[in-house]
């Protein structure tokens, strides 16, 4: 009912985490900041646990979903939809999809993505995704073959 308000409305499409520089660094930078002077941010630590709980949740459902299909995760070949922290950008500066990545890489599937913004995975890279950098996404030429013989999508 709200999205049919002409003001005042936007639409929350929730996904796998939050990414960027400011939004998964900065509510834990107010929770430290709070206790400091003797307050408490239950929420706002409750949001932070659930965020960083997201790329497992994600990657459960996949596990789930590949499963009923009767297929291990491990050899899968899984194709990442967009890699980028938000539509229409190419910034992948704590982005979930390389939590994902590194989860599914640990469970032994084949991960490739898709992002037409973010051709080559560059820039710092924490340690344990540093196995990402180069990494160059699938050519515009060449997605409809890759999803054809990819058995699970993420978007």
């Amino acid at each position: 009912a709200a999205e049919s308000k002409p003001f005042g409305f936007h639409r929350f499409n929730p996904g796998p985490g939050w990414g960027g520089h400011c939004i998964p660094v900065d509510p834990f930078y107010l929770t430290w900041k709070a206790r400091s002077v003797g307050m408490h941010t239950h929420f706002i630590e409750r949001a932070g646990e659930i965020n960083i709980q997201m790329p497992h949740y994600v990657v459960s459902h996949v596990q789930r979903a590949l499963n009923d299909a009767r297929k291990p995760l491990n050899g899968s070949k899984v194709l990442l939809l967009g890699i980028a922290y938000k539509p229409n950008l190419g910034d992948t500066r704590e982005t979930p999809a390389f939590v994902i990545w590194k989860l599914l890489n640990e469970m032994k599937a084949e991960v490739s993505y898709y992002d037409p913004l973010v051709p080559e995975i560059r820039g710092h890279l924490a340690k344990d995704l540093s196995f990402l950098q180069g990494v160059q996404g699938v050519a515009d030429a060449q997605i409809g073959e890759r999803v054809k013989e990819t058995d699970v999508i993420i978007v």
